[in-house]
C-alpha cells in the first residue's frame, strides 16, 4: 500500500493530462473544436463528452485521496509532536478547502459548457481558486514547520520551493486564463496545479494505509489471566486508518455517480460553423 501512496501524485497528473489530451484529440478529429481549444470545449461535445466527464471525475477522486493521505499523514506528525489546538484546526481547514476544490472539479466535469454554461464556469473557477487558497495554507504551513526545524530534514527547503514555484505557476495561469480568455494560461495553471503536489512522491514513501486494531496492555494481562470468565473483557479498538478508508470510499462513490449522471443527460445538439465550437 505504501508504493500505491507513492504514485497518487503521479497517478493524478498523468490521468489528467491524458483525459485532455485524448478528449481534445477527438473533439479536433472530430472538427468540435479549433486548435487549442478551451479545456471545457474538449468536453462539449458527443462522444468526447463521456470520455472528459469520467477521466476528470477520476482526476477529482485522486486529488481527493490525495489530500486525505495528505492530512492524515499530517495528524500523525502533529500527535507525535503534541497536538495544539490551533494546529488541528488549521489542518482541518486545509482538508476542507481541498475537498471542496476537489468536489467543484467533479462537478464542472458532470455539467458540460453547452447544456450547463453558468454552472460549468462557477465550478471551473471555484476549482482553482479553491486549490491555490489550499496550496497557500499547505505551503504556509510547511514553512513554518521547516524554519522551526531548521530546514534539516528531508531537503525541506527544496520541496517548499518547488510547491511555492509551481502554486505561484498555478496563480498566474489561472489570473491569465481570466484575464485573456485564452486555452493557453488554462493548460498551464490545470499542469502547474498538479505538479505542485509532486514532492509527495518521497513524503508518502513511509506511510502505509491501514486499519490497525489495538488492545492496551492491561486488557492483553486479563485475557491471558481470567481464563474461566464466562465472557471476554471488553476491548477499545483504536481504528486509526479507518477515516481515510470510509473518506476514499465516499468519495469515489460520489465521483462515481457524478460520472453516471453526465451519461444519462441528454445530447444538446449545437450547430457550428466552419467546424469550431
Amino acid at each position: 500500500m505504501a508504493d500505491l501512496m507513492t504514485v497518487l501524485p503521479i497517478a493524478t497528473l498523468v490521468l489528467a493530462m491524458v483525459t485532455i489530451s485524448l478528449s481534445c484529440g477527438m473533439a479536433l478529429s472530430l472538427h468540435h473544436v479549433p486548435a487549442f481549444p478551451q479545456i471545457s470545449m474538449c468536453g462539449a461535445y458527443a462522444p468526447e463528452k463521456y470520455f472528459f466527464s469520467l477521466g476528470m471525475n477520476g482526476v477529482a477522486f485522486l486529488l481527493a485521496s490525495l489530500l486525505l493521505v495528505n492530512h492524515m499523514r499530517t495528524e500523525l506528525m502533529l500527535a507525535r509532536r503534541g497536538m495544539e489546538p490551533m494546529s488541528v484546526v488549521y489542518s482541518g481547514t486545509q482538508l476542507g478547502v481541498g475537498l471542496s476544490s476537489a468536489l467543484s472539479l467533479a462537478l464542472m466535469a458532470t455539467l458540460p459548457v453547452l447544456e450547463a454554461p453558468m454552472p460549468h464556469v462557477l465550478f471551473a473557477i471555484a476549482f482553482f481558486s479553491l486549490l491555490i487558497i489550499f496550496q497557500v495554507l499547505n505551503v504556509s504551513a510547511r514553512i513554518r514547520s521547516s524554519y522551526a526545524s531548521g530546514w534539516s530534514r528531508n531537503m525541506s527547503g527544496a520541496k517548499e520551493a518547488w510547491m511555492v514555484f509551481w502554486m505561484l505557476a498555478t496563480a498566474a495561469g489561472f489570473v491569465g486564463w481570466q484575464v485573456t480568455a485564452n486555452s493557453i494560461p488554462q493548460y498551464i495553471a490545470t499542469a502547474s496545479a498538479m505538479l505542485h503536489f509532486f514532492p509527495y512522491i518521497w513524503e508518502f514513501r513511509d506511510t502505509k494505509l491501514r486499519v490497525d486494531v489495538r488492545v492496551s496492555p492491561q486488557e492483553e494481562e486479563e485475557a491471558r489471566t481470567l481464563m474461566d470468565v464466562e465472557r471476554a473483557p471488553e476491548r477499545h479498538a483504536n481504528v486509526r486508518g479507518l477515516p481515510v478508508v470510509v473518506a476514499l470510499v465516499v468519495v469515489g462513490v460520489m465521483c462515481g455517480g457524478l460520472g453516471y449522471v453526465c451519461l444519462r443527460l441528454p445530447s444538446v445538439s449545437v450547430p457550428t460553423q466552419g467546424g469550431s465550437a
